[in-house]
């Protein structure tokens, strides 16, 4: 019953032939596997090595090609880890991206949030010089109105002298009339 090619019928089934639909539902199931996702190679291993649990109970001799299906296996399942490893590395490239582009927004909105904060510090203090400018033309106004406002009461003052004078001025002049016609 062992070795390759041996034509042995075990109950009413030539082994040759089993081997010939063994190899059709291997091959079949091999392709299944290529053309699967990478990540259901985890589903079919236990109907693969169930499969070849018969086989072993058959003592078909599939020994070379069970290990080259476990190593097609154990690579599918690489390849699968590198696939989610991928597009992990692609995710994680994204948030790199758009970790880099929020980083950027946010030295735009920095450096314009420093201008704005410079703009507004240099607008206070223009402000303040001209509050201090308007304080002294308010003084220097409020020194030219105490100015006028002493020479209106000088002003005044003097005209009321002046009126004083010219009272006093007729009456002199009244008199001197008066003396000087006498005089003659």
């Amino acid at each position: 019953m062992e070795g390759r090619g041996t034509k042995i019928e075990t109950f009413g089934i030539n082994i040759d032939n089993l081997g010939i639909i063994w190899n059709l539902s291997t091959r079949r199931e091999c392709t299944m596997l290529c053309q699967n996702q990478s990540q259901r190679h985890s589903a079919k291993l236990p109907r693969t090595f169930r499969t070849f649990a018969v086989l072993d109970r058959l003592l078909f001799y599939h020994q070379d090609f069970k290990k080259c299906v476990e190593e097609f296996i154990h690579r599918a399942r690489s390849l699968a880890e590198i696939e989610q490893s991928m597009l992990a590395n692609e995710n994680n490239q994204q948030l790199v991206d758009d970790y880099s582009s929020e980083r950027t927004r946010l030295e735009k909105f920095n450096r314009l949030h420093a201008e704005s904060v410079d703009d507004v510090r240099n607008n206070k203090k223009h402000k303040k010089e001209l509050q201090e400018e308007i304080h002294s033309t308010m003084d220097w106004i409020f020194q030219i109105e105490a100015e006028l406002s002493s020479f209106e009461v000088e002003m005044r003052t003097m005209e009321q002298q002046l009126e004083h004078i010219s009272v006093n001025k007729e009456v002199v002049e009244r008199q001197y009339l008066i003396l000087s016609r006498c005089k003659v």
